[in-house]
C-alpha cells in the first residue's frame, strides 16, 4: 500500500496472509465470500507506522472452519450424529406409545390415506413455502437483517458438496427428518398438548418446539430470529394440517416435499 514504510513488514505479511488464507478457505467451502481488512496506524509520539489485521474477523473465520488449523469438516460425524438424533426422535414416541398407549397409529395418528394425502400434502407444502418466505422477509425487516440467505440451516449440505457422504446426508434431510420430526412434534407433542390444552395452544406450542432444535450455533441473533420464524411458520402449517386431517400422512408428505425442494435449491440452483 502507498505511504511511509511500515514499522514491521513481517507482521503485516503474516497478518494479511493469515487472513487471506482463512477467507479463501471460507469462500471455497460455499459459505460466501469474506474479506479480512488490514489497516495501518501511526504512533502519535514516534511517528512510526504499524499494521493491524482484523483479528476479530480472523478468529471468527477460524471458528467457522473448526479450529486453529484449516481442516475439512468431519462430515461422517455429522451424518452419524444426525442419524442418531433422528432415531431418538422417532424412538421416543414409539416407546411412550408402546408402554402407555395403543400404538403410534392410534395415539399419534401416524397413518395415511392414499392417494388423497398426496394432494393434501402437496397443498401443505405450497403453504409451507409461502409461509416460510413471508415469515423470513417479515422477520428480517423487523430485526434489520439485509441478507436473508444468511438465515439458513442448509450449511450441512453446502459445506459438504462433493463428499461421498453427501448422499447419506441428503437422505437424512429429505426422508429421515420428515418421518422422525413428524412423529415427535406433530405426533406425540401435538397430541399430548391438544388433549390437555386444546388444539390452538397445541398447534402454536408444538410449532415453537419444532423450530428450536434448528437453531444454528454460529448464527447472529438476527439470523436466529429469522430462521426460527420461518421454521415456526412451517410448523404452524404442518401442525394445522395434522389437526384438521387427524393424521400425519399429509404432514409427512408436505415435510418431505419442503425439504426436497430446499435441498435442490441449495445444491443445484
Amino acid at each position: 500500500p502507498p505511504g511511509p514504510p511500515f514499522q514491521d513488514p513481517a507482521a503485516y505479511t503474516a497478518a494479511s496472509d493469515n487472513g487471506a488464507k482463512l477467507a479463501l478457505e471460507y469462500s471455497t467451502r460455499g459459505r460466501g465470500e469474506s474479506t479480512v481488512h488490514v489497516t495501518r496506524s501511526q504512533d502519535a509520539t514516534s511517528g512510526q507506522h504499524a499494521c493491524h489485521a482484523d483479528e476479530q474477523k480472523i478468529r471468527w473465520l477460524r471458528a467457522e472452519l473448526g479450529g486453529d488449523e484449516i481442516t475439512d469438516n468431519p462430515v461422517y460425524a455429522l451424518f452419524f450424529g444426525t442419524a442418531a438424533f433422528q432415531i431418538l426422535q422417532a424412538t421416543y414416541p414409539w416407546l411412550v406409545s408402546r408402554r402407555k398407549g395403543l400404538g403410534i397409529k392410534h395415539d399419534w395418528k401416524f397413518v395415511s390415506a392414499l392417494p388423497n394425502d398426496i394432494f393434501i400434502g402437496l397443498l401443505l407444502a405450497v403453504l409451507c413455502l409461502a409461509g416460510s418466505q413471508a415469515a423470513t422477509f417479515g422477520a428480517a425487516a423487523l430485526v434489520g437483517l439485509e441478507d436473508t440467505a444468511d438465515a439458513s440451516n442448509t450449511g450441512i449440505l453446502e459445506d459438504n458438496r462433493g463428499s461421498i457422504w453427501l448422499v447419506g446426508v441428503i437422505l437424512l434431510v429429505v426422508i429421515g427428518a420428515p418421518l422422525a420430526e413428524e412423529l415427535l412434534f406433530r405426533g406425540l407433542i401435538l397430541r399430548v398438548l391438544q388433549k390437555t390444552f386444546g388444539s390452538v395452544f397445541a398447534i402454536i406450542a408444538s410449532s415453537l418446539l419444532f423450530a428450536l432444535p434448528h437453531w444454528q450455533v454460529d448464527a447472529t441473533w438476527q439470523e436466529t430470529v429469522v430462521l426460527l420464524s420461518a421454521l415456526g411458520a412451517v410448523g404452524l402449517v404442518l401442525a394445522t394440517g395434522a389437526v384438521v386431517t387427524n393424521r400425519l400422512g399429509p404432514a409427512v408428505i408436505a415435510h418431505f416435499l419442503f425439504n426436497a425442494i430446499g435441498t435442490i435449491v441449495t445444491l443445484w440452483l
